[in-house]
């Protein structure tokens, strides 16, 4: 297979970051997405205790090729067994809000998240990664939207905010109330 641990289990981000930093695309293209995510899901079971909230984030701007699709129900299942959520992060044609999206490749990506209690994202560019990555963090229960915004000038820290957010994209216009308290510095 395609994968590659390059950074065990840690709740050291400079080490997170150290990993992160290693990846690579595959040279010649092609997204191993199910058997790859398996296999890390797999290495979970086997690694960290049943005590850890079971979460996997995927990153990817493709489809899954064809020899990798025969993975997907072992992928759902184990994720399943396991009680893995995984928050999925399209990119490029993966991303609902990307201009070369492709409807196909989000709706794998998205399917990652829905069959697993999980989340996805879709973003436009590579820099909105830190914001989406930072939000998921914080997700605890299932079902959530992820919208991301920001408010100029920020409120001062504790402030009670409140509003509508609407949200369009390719398939049509959604609008929802919101309320939060504005973080601390």
């Amino acid at each position: 297979a395609q994968t590659r641990i390059l950074q065990e289990f840690t709740e050291d981000l400079a080490q997170f970051d150290v990993g992160a930093a290693q990846i690579e695309p595959i040279a010649g293209g092609g997204t191993h997405l199910y058997q790859s995510a398996l296999e890390v899901a797999n290495w979970t079971n086997t690694t960290l205790s049943s005590t850890y909230r079971r979460m996997l984030v995927v990153v990817t701007d493709g489809a899954p090729s064809g020899s990798d699709l025969p993975y997907r129900e072992q992928l759902f299942a184990e994720a399943a067994a396991q009680d893995m959520r995984i928050l999925a992060i399209g990119v490029g044609p993966a991303s609902d809000q990307s201009e070369q999206s492709n409807d196909s490749a989000v709706a794998v990506v998205r399917e990652l998240a829905t069959e697993t209690g999980g989340v996805y994202s879709g973003t436009t560019s590579s820099t909105q990664l830190v914001p989406v990555l930072s939000a998921l963090a914080n997700v605890s229960t299932r079902s959530q939207l992820l919208v991301l915004f920001q408010l100029t000038p920020p409120p001062p820290p504790g402030t009670p905010m409140s509003g509508t957010v609407t949200i369009t994209g390719v398939r049509g216009t959604a609008s929802a109330r919101w309320t939060a308290i504005s973080p601390g510095s």
